[in-house]
């Protein structure tokens, strides 16, 4: 199935949601949508609904061999991401991650603190007579 993320009667989202409705209904089926611009939440959708899915941009698809040969992959099995659309998906996931600006220091003692080691442990860790995180939350 080939379809436009946007498509009548309101050119908002039908396309995807024909695609959505057809993986539940038929999952064999391949899904090919084309897009004119990388909607992030969009390709996370469709690529985690599964295999023979394809999210391509409508600037990617101007040679038709290009686009006969993702139809092939995608009714073998495979899946075809335009390159674009995964810089977008790797960037959204990094700005994503609140952990992302900690230093590995800092998450190996945020580690600590989740797993509730024991404060003797974590002293020598932290290389403190008391752990950082007693000094600032409370009396040791």
């Amino acid at each position: 199935m080939l379809v436009d993320i946007r498509m009548p009667p309101t050119n908002t989202t039908e396309g995807l949601a024909a695609a959505r409705t057809i993986r539940q209904t038929h999952p064999q089926v391949g899904i090919v949508v084309l897009s004119a611009h990388v909607a992030v939440e969009h390709a996370m959708e469709l690529l985690a609904s599964g295999g023979r899915v394809g999210y391509l941009l409508k600037t990617w698809v101007s040679d038709v061999e290009e686009l006969l040969d993702t139809l092939g992959r995608i009714a073998r099995g495979g899946s075809v991401v335009d390159p674009a659309v995964v810089s977008e998906l790797v960037a959204a996931r990094r700005r994503r991650d609140p952990l992302g600006v900690l230093s590995a220091r800092e998450r190996e003692v945020l580690g600590l603190m989740a797993r509730a080691a024991p404060t003797r442990a974590s002293r020598g860790v932290c290389g403190s007579p008391k752990a950082p995180w007693r000094s600032t939350f409370g009396p040791s």
